[in-house]
């Protein structure tokens, strides 16, 4: 099941980029999602379920005037994902550079995203995937 799961990211990714981003993300979403802010992060909360998710999305939209993901590289881990990112901001008031990598680590459950967590460092994201060990 675990290539799938690549897949669906994958799609996923395709339809968070689109014009109609909520529309488009809506039936990825489980009813347990969690969307996992890492503490550096403007906002640290985990936010919630599918009105969780559209809050996420208004966030962006507030600060992005528009942005993608682009994939990379995915790590097939079974039940998770891990995907080697790149958030570009295609214009809005922000503060961060305009490309920057952004790696995901998702969670998946029959055909459905249970959760995003993401980080700004593939090292981070390696430790939290326990691909890497912690430590300083």
């Amino acid at each position: 099941m675990s290539r799938e799961n690549v897949e669906l990211v994958l799609r996923f990714y395709e339809a968070w980029n689109g014009s109609h981003r909520e529309t488009a993300t809506l039936p990825f979403i489980g009813e347990e999602f969690e969307w996992i802010n890492p503490e550096y992060a403007v906002e640290t909360s985990t936010r919630r379920g599918v009105a969780g998710w559209l809050q996420v999305l208004e966030s962006l939209r507030a600060v992005f005037e528009d942005f993608e993901h682009q994939p990379g590289e995915c790590l097939d881990l079974g039940e998770r994902v891990l995907c080697f990112a790149k958030f570009v901001v295609k214009g809005g008031a922000s503060e961060i550079a305009l490309e920057r990598d952004e790696p995901h680590l998702w969670t998946l459950r029959d055909g459905k995203i249970l959760s995003v967590q993401w980080f700004h460092s593939r090292d981070e994201a390696l430790k939290a995937a326990g691909l890497r060990e912690s430590g300083g």
